[in-house]
């Protein structure tokens, strides 16, 4: 499987999770508000993002053929640096109320294709 496909075959594993999160996020903590947003961002950052990073790291490492022991070392490897590079595109976006899931996944389809 080329590596489109597997980013396809992960987006529809982890398309449902990412609705979810986010559907209920809004629907907990509803508004606009600068206390709002940044509850948001910080369960953006410290919830999902490493939850999220983790199915997708590990589901194409094991989409690759990798064992489950080299899937975790590629994303030890490669988390802190997606992380960062995460902080500082998306807390931007996140506060100016533009960043949402199909930016995101459109931004990840590029950064790992």
């Amino acid at each position: 499987m080329f590596n489109a496909g597997r980013i396809g075959a992960i987006g529809v594993f982890e398309g449902p999770p990412h609705f979810f999160f986010y559907h209920y996020m809004d629907k907990y903590l509803p508004g606009r508000s600068k206390a709002t947003i940044g509850k948001k961002i910080l369960l953006d950052q410290f919830i999902a993002c490493p939850m999220f990073s983790i199915q997708f790291f590990m589901g194409m490492a094991y989409l690759e053929g990798k064992s489950l022991s080299l899937c975790w070392q590629e994303f030890t490897k490669k988390f802190p640096t997606v992380y960062m590079v995460g902080l500082d595109l998306t807390l931007a976006l996140d506060f100016s109320g533009f960043f949402r899931i199909g930016f995101t996944n459109l931004f990840e389809f590029h950064w790992f294709s």
